[in-house]
C-alpha cells in the first residue's frame, strides 16, 4: 500500500516537473516591425502554451535603458511616435511557470525632419529663378524667403551666379552643362572652387539673410538647378537614356546627363547632392517647332517623374536626393513635401505649365509660388540631410559620463560603441579610465583613439583601457593617446 502511494506521489511530481519543463521551454515569438509615416506597427506569432507577452524596447544605437510593456495576450500593436524616434524592439512569451527566450530583435525608425544640431554649409548653383527663391521679402521682384528659412534651420548658405568661378562656369547651368561641372576635364578645378565658396553672390535677384558666422570647412550640401528653358524638352516621354551625354535638349540626353553625374556622386559620400528640377515654362515662351509646346512640356513632366521614381533605383547610397520644383509650381494641389510622416510626391492636376507665373510672358515663379516651394522644400531637405548623415557617420564618440558635447552618437562605454560599429569606424574616446576588456566581434578593422577633451576638439589627456579583444576575425587599431592596462 505504501509502495502504491509512493508511486502515485512520484507520478504526480514527475507530471508537474514535465509540465513545468514544457512551460519553461516556450518557443520564442517571431516578431515583425513595419513603419508607415509616424506609425510603428508590431505583430508577432502566437506561441503555444503562452498566456501573455512582454514587449521590450531600447533606444538605438545605445540600447540602454531597456524598458518593457506588458502586452497581455495581444499579438499585435500600433503606436504613433514622434519624428526621429528610433528603437530596438523584442518580445518574450510567458505563462505561469516561466518565460521564453527573446524573439528576433527588430529596429523601428521614424524618419527625422528636425534641422541639423550643428551648422551645415550649403551652396546653391542657380540663376534668376533661384535668386528670387532665396530672396527676402521685398517690393521689387518675386521672393521666396528660402535663404532666411534655411538660416533658421541652421544652414549656412552660399551661392553661385552668372559669371561665377573658374572659366565663368557660373554662366552654364543648363542640363547639358552639368557634366562640365562634375565629370568634365576641368571639373576638379571647378569643384575645388565650389566646395570652398562662401560668398552669397546675390546678383540682381534680391538679397537674402544668412547666419553671420561661417562654421568653416567645405560646403557639405550641393544644390543645383537649371532654369525654366530646360523644361522645353524634345523627344518622347518614355525615351531611354542616351549612351553618352551630348548638347541636345531631349528626354534621352537629360537622362544620360544625370546618369553621368551619378558616376561622380557615388565617389563623394562626404557630400549631399540635391537636384532641384527646372521650373515650368509658360506656353507662350515655347518657340514654334516640330513638336508642340504641350508635347515638350509633357516631356519635362515625364523626365522629372523619372528623376523622382527611377533615376536612383539601384543607387546604393543616401547622398543624392531630388526636389520636384517643377511639380510644386504647376498646380496648387501638386506637391513634393513631407506630409503625415512621409515623403509625398503627388500630381493631382495634370498641368505642365506654370500655375504661378510672374506674367503671361514671364515664366519666373511669382512670390506665392516661391513661398509654397520654400514651405515644401525645407522640411524635405532636413529629412534628406538626416538620412544622409546617419548613413555616412563613421565616427562614434565615447565619454564615461555619456556627454559628448553636441556630437552624436555618444556612448558611455567603449563596448557600447563597438557593439554598433562597422568595419572602418573610428571611435574617439574622452580621457579617463574605462574598465572591462572591450570586444570587437566582427571582421574588419575598427580604430580607437583616446585622450580627447570633453568637447572632442583636441587630445589633451590620456585614455586608460584594458586591451581589446578581437573575436570575429577582425582587428582593433589603437591610436594615441591610449594607455593599455592589465585587468
Amino acid at each position: 500500500m505504501k509502495t502504491a502511494k509512493l508511486l502515485i506521489i512520484l507520478c504526480v511530481f514527475l507530471a508537474t516537473f514535465l509540465v513545468g519543463g514544457i512551460a519553461l521551454a516556450l518557443d520564442a515569438p517571431a516578431l515583425t516591425a513595419t513603419v508607415t509615416g509616424t506609425t510603428v506597427s508590431l505583430s508577432w506569432s502566437s506561441v503555444a502554451g503562452a498566456t501573455g507577452y512582454t514587449l521590450y524596447y531600447a533606444p538605438y544605437p545605445k540600447a540602454s535603458p531597456i524598458g518593457n510593456i506588458p502586452m497581455g495576450d495581444k499579438t499585435s500593436m500600433s503606436a504613433s511616435l514622434p519624428d526621429g524616434s528610433d528603437f530596438y524592439v523584442a518580445l518574450q512569451a510567458y505563462n505561469g511557470v516561466g518565460s521564453s527566450g527573446y524573439s528576433n530583435i527588430e529596429r523601428a525608425t521614424v524618419a527625422q525632419i528636425t534641422p541639423p544640431l550643428s551648422t551645415v554649409k550649403l551652396i546653391f548653383i542657380h540663376h534668376s529663378t533661384g535668386g528670387n527663391w532665396l530672396a527676402d521679402s521685398n517690393t521689387d521682384q518675386p521672393y521666396g524667403e528660402l535663404g532666411s528659412t534655411l538660416m533658421t534651420n541652421n544652414y549656412f548658405v552660399s551661392a553661385t551666379n552668372y559669371g561665377w568661378g573658374p572659366y565663368s562656369i557660373g554662366d552654364s547651368t543648363d542640363i547639358p552643362n552639368w557634366p562640365e561641372w562634375f565629370t568634365g576635364a576641368n571639373s576638379a578645378t571647378i569643384l575645388t572652387a565650389l566646395f570652398n565658396e562662401n560668398d552669397q553672390n546675390v546678383g540682381d535677384f534680391g538679397s537674402w539673410s544668412r547666419l553671420t558666422t561661417d562654421p568653416g570647412g567645405e560646403n557639405k550640401i550641393i544644390m543645383f538647378k537649371s532654369c525654366f528653358p530646360n523644361s522645353d524638352l524634345f523627344g518622347e516621354p518614355t525615351d531611354p537614356p542616351s549612351t553618352e551625354p551630348n548638347e541636345q535638349f531631349t528626354v534621352s540626353n537629360a537622362k544620360a546627363v544625370y546618369n553621368n553625374l551619378l558616376t561622380y556622386f557615388q565617389t563623394r559620400q562626404d557630400k549631399l547632392f540635391i537636384v532641384i528640377t527646372a521650373p515650368p515654362e509658360n506656353r507662350n515662351d515655347y518657340a514654334s517647332d516640330y513638336q508642340t509646346p504641350d508635347h515638350r512640356a509633357a516631356n519635362a513632366r515625364a523626365f522629372n517623374n523619372w528623376l523622382i521614381n527611377d533615376w536612383l533605383k539601384g543607387y546604393a547610397y543616401n547622398n543624392v536626393a531630388v526636389f520636384d520644383y517643377f511639380n510644386v509650381l504647376t498646380a496648387t494641389d501638386n506637391h513634393h513635401r513631407w506630409y503625415n510622416g512621409a515623403v509625398q510626391h503627388v500630381i493631382n492636376t495634370n498641368y505642365n505649365f506654370p500655375a504661378y507665373p510672374t506674367g503671361e510672358w514671364d515664366s519666373h515663379p511669382n512670390t506665392t509660388g516661391q513661398l509654397k516651394a520654400t514651405t515644401e522644400f525645407v522640411p524635405l531637405l532636413n529629412y534628406y540631410y538626416n538620412r544622409f548623415i546617419t548613413a555616412t557617420s563613421s565616427t562614434l564618440y565615447v565619454s564615461s559620463n555619456g556627454q559628448c558635447g553636441d556630437l552624436d552618437p555618444c556612448y558611455s562605454t567603449i563596448q557600447a560603441a563597438l557593439d554598433v560599429a562597422e568595419a572602418g569606424t573610428i571611435i574617439e574616446v574622452a580621457d579617463g579610465k574605462y574598465p572591462g576588456a572591450p570586444e570587437w566581434k566582427i571582421a574588419g578593422t575598427v580604430t580607437i583613439s583616446g585622450g580627447w577633451t570633453s568637447t572632442f576638439t583636441e587630445q589633451a589627456g590620456t585614455t586608460e583601457m584594458y586591451a581589446p579583444l578581437a573575436t570575429g576575425g577582425g582587428s582593433v587599431k589603437l591610436l594615441p593617446i591610449i594607455r593599455v592596462v592589465a585587468p
